[in-house]
């Protein structure tokens, strides 16, 4: 990688989490080997994995998930990484296969499998992302057909704004940079469109549907090499979810999982 006169390499240094306002940047900067964390760059707490996981050879320095136990990372959440009026995480994620039900990122409030706030999973069918407006379990199930194809690498984005117009304003999903329009959309409890999310005190979790060593409706393939946060505030200009097209853009381009 071209590394510039500071001695960071170029591209990290064209790359602004301040102009995005990001409040987390988790990064692996392992390229082989085992990894038992990542760090957060902007200096928050890091994402710590149950056992140690096997990082990738390939210059995306991507973490390998065998869908086994206890294949899952998590994080405290605090103030840094959550938000019940603005949240936005954009990931990668490249799976073995679109088989079954895999969960790539849920937010749980509590411990363990407590009332979750949200969940992003790739399905057999379709990609998935539950909304939670109740810690009773109420909110609403968008489903995005034929977007999940097993060994393609993609970048997804999932955001959340009290401020949009409409429920698809509030509730945006992003495919390499795209909005995408659900295919369906299902309530769940007693159901209704999300317009503020669940103050959640518990986890967030990546690889696994909880926190726990059991394996849960875990992913495979590989995961990262960056996960994106911002919570807490909407961008300037930002008319869908919390960011602009333009910053949806500027994450999917910048150091893409192949």
């Amino acid at each position: 990688m071209m590394m510039g006169s500071s001695g960071m390499p170029a591209l990290l240094r064209a790359f602004s989490p301040t102009s995005l306002g990001l409040t987390a940047w988790y990064r692996s900067t392992a390229t082989s080997g085992d990894v038992t964390q990542w760090a957060d760059v902007l200096g928050g707490t890091a994402i710590m994995f149950n056992a140690a996981r096997a990082a990738t050879a390939q210059a995306d320095k991507a973490l390998s998930f065998n869908g086994a136990t206890p294949d899952v990372g998590s994080v405290q959440l605090g103030a840094n990484n959550f938000n019940v009026n603005h949240f936005a995480i954009f990931l990668r994620a490249k799976p073995t296969a679109a088989a079954g039900t895999q969960t790539l990122f849920a937010i749980m409030n509590g411990t363990g499998g407590a009332v979750r706030c949200i969940e992003i999973r790739p399905t057999i069918a379709a990609f998935r992302v539950d909304v939670y407006s109740t810690s009773g379990g109420d909110g609403r199930r968008y489903s995005y057909n034929a977007q999940v194809a097993a060994g393609v690498a993609r970048t997804w984005g999932v955001e959340f704004t009290s401020s949009g117009a409409t429920e698809l304003d509030r509730t945006v999903v992003s495919r390499d940079g795209s909005i995408l329009v659900p295919s369906a959309s299902v309530d769940l409890g007693a159901g209704g469109a999300p317009l503020q999310l669940v103050a959640a005190t518990g986890r967030a979790v990546f690889g696994n549907f909880h926190d726990s060593a059991v394996a849960s409706n875990p992913f495979t393939g590989l995961l990262g090499w960056d996960v994106f946060i911002r919570a807490g505030s909407r961008m300037a200009g930002a008319t869908a979810g919390v960011m602009t097209q333009q910053a949806r853009t500027n994450i999917t381009t910048f150091e893409p999982l192949t």
